[in-house]
């Protein structure tokens, strides 16, 4: 059999000691571990990082497309707005062809039209040329201003001082048929 020589007090320090060790070696063992861990996650840290500003990088690139695309659809609708009032226009302004016509038809055969220009909106009509007489001038300009398709028509800039082979310029504005 054995005899325990130590005294209680030894057998006391002594089991003390041995639990002191045990636990410095548990967490030696403890530290090394999580270390350990750290060491191994890092590259998968880092991995993850870099992932994620890609993913940040391609989002915003994302958003800005689909910003562009949002913005396309309301620039068709603005420029098909814009063509739609043009035509709008267009269609509300009096028929030019047929005041023209008119405007040939009430022409005396002396009074000679050489230039004309014209203005959509409102339908305004310049014309240049010249007259045979002071006369048929007159009543070309008086012709004009009785149609009703016709206003605003200005007082022939000529040289009023010659009586025959007058050069003119006249300007009108074209009204509709329905007003």
């Amino acid at each position: 059999m054995f005899h325990n020589l130590l005294t209680k007090e030894n057998k006391k320090t002594l089991q003390r000691e041995y639990l002191m060790r045990t636990g410095s070696v548990f967490a030696f063992a403890i530290a090394a571990a999580v270390f350990s861990g750290i060491a191994a996650l890092f590259p998968a840290h880092i991995g993850l990082r870099t992932d994620l500003a890609i993913l940040l990088d391609e989002a915003t690139r994302h958003q800005a497309e689909v910003a562009e695309d949002v913005e396309r659809p309301f620039e068709t609708l603005a420029d098909t707005a814009r063509l739609v009032t043009r035509v709008d226009t267009a269609l509300s302004a009096p028929p030019v062809t047929d005041g023209i016509a008119l405007m040939l038809t009430l022409r005396p055969a002396t009074v000679a039209i050489t230039a004309m220009s014209l203005e959509r909106d409102p339908s305004r009509i310049s014309i240049e040329g010249t007259a045979a007489t002071r006369e048929a001038l007159v009543g070309y300009v008086r012709a004009l201003r009785e149609s009703p398709r016709f206003e605003s028509v200005t007082d022939p800039i000529s040289d009023l001082a010659r009586s025959t082979d007058l050069a003119f310029r006249l300007q009108f504005t074209m009204v509709s048929e329905e007003e």
